[in-house]
């Protein structure tokens, strides 16, 4: 065995183990800003968000320097870590915003999402704000929660696909089956910025938010 091997071996993992942590980080966060509700835990965890990328970030460009001086003695292992890397920020910049990945997330999701719409159509949500409600099935929603407007007109809501540092990528509901406007979903923290609305089905709309 190579000599070098055994330190790309655990350079490969500690990339790895990094890059779980902080995916897990960033959809269980929202959890710990759920149940503590405050804006002293929400600038704490944002503080403790930025903290993570900062690191990861650090801890990437170690490895990615140790890997280019390496790179002769540690051949195509030098991929590993370079592709981890990738997916890692990929998912965070890139992805979710993706119209393959809307489409997944509401295939995936399509009947927990349907079951929500009508806990908010006959008022069994939990409610915390004024059109702000927590969502029964956590994966319908990136936060954890859901922004509605429910009248005897129509029913429209928003589900955060991915909530991410430049944008977010939503679903839209809309119980009407006339086409939808950027300027229908004058609530929640998203009253400006939809747009890229694409149908996805009936009552259904794909969008992105940048911030």
């Amino acid at each position: 065995m190579n000599k070098t091997q055994p330190k790309i071996l655990g350079t490969i993992l500690i990339i790895l183990i990094a890059s779980i942590a902080l995916l897990l980080f960033d959809f269980f966060m929202w959890d710990a800003l759920n149940a503590f509700d405050n804006p002293g835990a929400s600038a704490a965890m944002g503080l403790l968000c930025y903290a993570f990328v900062f690191l990861y970030a650090l801890l990437t460009m170690i490895v990615m320097g140790y890997v280019i001086v390496r790179i002769k003695q540690i051949k195509l292992f030098a991929l590993i870590p370079c592709v981890i890397i990738a997916l890692t920020v990929l998912f965070f910049t890139y992805i979710p915003y993706t119209g393959v990945y809307q489409r997944t997330y509401f295939a995936l999701e399509k009947n927990h999402l349907n079951v929500t719409i009508q806990m908010l159509r006959t008022n069994t949500l939990v409610q915390t704000d004024s059109d702000e409600f927590i969502v029964p099935y956590r994966l319908t929603s990136h936060t954890g929660k859901i922004y509605a407007h429910n009248s005897n007109r129509d029913t429209k809501a928003i589900f955060t696909i991915y909530r991410g540092f430049h944008k977010s990528s939503i679903l839209l509901y809309t119980s009407s089956t006339d086409d939808i406007r950027e300027n229908a979903y004058n609530f929640g923290p998203y009253e400006t910025n939809i747009a890229d609305i694409k149908k996805l089905d009936t009552y259904w709309y794909t969008a992105n938010i940048e911030y």
